[in-house]
């Protein structure tokens, strides 16, 4: 059945609304005076179908949402919920402690801590006459 809903959304399975195509969950970033905060909305979607990689500064959030049952597809009156992998990327600012990065997981919502370095003091230099 997939092939034949493939073949009404135009073979590629790639258009809006087909209900296959690949798709990008909303995401708020926000900065406190600690640390970077990043929240993304992955309603459907559990904990173990979702992964978060640092590596050098790039974050990357992944995951995939699948149907929660399989049925004939001619049966839908409406298929308007994106389902498919996902993937986000984000350059980390330079002051984020990447080995600091915390992430929970609550209500479909992921929330990555991204604490910032300890900034060195400043130092009073005394200029010489």
């Amino acid at each position: 059945m997939r092939r034949e809903a493939q073949a009404r959304c135009g073979g590629n399975g790639e258009e809006t609304g087909c209900g296959v195509s690949t798709w990008m969950p909303p995401v708020d970033l926000y900065e406190t005076t600690d640390a970077f905060v990043l929240k993304a909305e992955l309603p459907g979607l559990k904990k173990d179908n979702s992964h978060v990689e640092v590596h050098d500064r790039t974050l990357t959030l992944r995951g995939e949402r699948t149907h929660e049952t399989e049925t004939n597809d001619e049966h839908y009156q409406r298929w308007e919920r994106t389902y498919g992998s996902f993937q986000r990327v984000f350059t980390l600012p330079t002051t984020v402690d990447a080995d600091k990065i915390q992430a929970s997981f609550k209500d479909g919502i992921p929330e990555l801590q991204q604490p910032k370095h300890e900034t060195a003091q400043p130092k009073q230099i005394v200029v010489q006459s």
